[in-house]
């Protein structure tokens, strides 16, 4: 019988320059993820004036235009 052997953690040095890099690196792992599942062209961008955002428009037909609910809450009055 062998006894089971737990992975020894990996010390990572957590300078906020490396951490940066890390975070960054992520985020354009998931950028990729997304243009790989929904397609460069399944992209938008909001169309709220004082936001800058995009985001995978996954519509039948391509008619989202908000990158959030609280973009289009904000231009879109409630009603009376």
């Amino acid at each position: 019988m062998r006894a089971a052997v737990a992975p020894e953690p990996v010390q990572r040095s957590r300078t906020p320059h490396l951490q940066a890099v890390e975070t960054a690196a992520v985020a354009a792992w998931g950028l990729a993820q997304g243009v790989v599942l929904h397609g460069s062209d399944r992209w938008g961008r909001c169309t709220a004036p004082d936001c800058a955002n995009y985001f995978p428009d996954t519509t039948a037909n391509r008619t989202e235009q908000f990158c959030s609910a609280r973009c289009a809450n904000r231009l879109t009055p409630s009603p009376p």
